[in-house]
């Protein structure tokens, strides 16, 4: 959007995740960059959640994660696929900072994007076992 001066007035702005307010995007920190043929220097895809509402979650108390070494290899408790230590993650509650234990980097991420509710990952087991899964999956 042009001011009647002609400068630029455009605020770029994201919804977050967890409060669900729409706030400037400078209130988001970056995540990742992604690269392309189109964009070099890459573009920045920034975290769902706003600085406000990550400060709220609890990291890993720094008592407990000195006793937990990383293993050189381990089977993930959740997928059961065997993972050279490399893939493992430290997975903590994100109310309490108590680590919970060692899991593969795919399973850990996927705790997050369901934000860590049992609920969420109930309806996610019904979706799969319902019909609609047996109708897309040909199962």
């Amino acid at each position: 959007m042009l001011t009647l001066w002609g400068e630029d007035n455009t605020i770029e702005t994201k919804i977050c995740r967890d409060c669900n307010i729409e706030k400037a995007i400078e209130e988001f920190e970056p995540n990742r960059r992604f690269y392309s043929k189109d964009n070099p220097n890459g573009r920045v895809v920034r975290r769902p959640s706003c600085r406000t509402c990550r400060s709220k979650k609890k990291t890993i108390k720094r008592s407990q994660s000195k006793h937990w070494k990383r293993p050189q290899t381990f089977e993930c408790p959740v997928c059961k696929h065997v993972y050279d230590g490399s893939y493992a993650r430290l997975d903590h509650c994100h109310d309490t900072g108590n680590v919970r234990g060692w899991l593969c980097d795919n399973c850990n991420t996927g705790f997050g994007k369901f934000r860590e509710d049992i609920g969420i990952l109930r309806n996610a087991v019904r979706y799969l076992e319902g019909s609609i899964h047996e109708v897309l999956c040909g199962e």
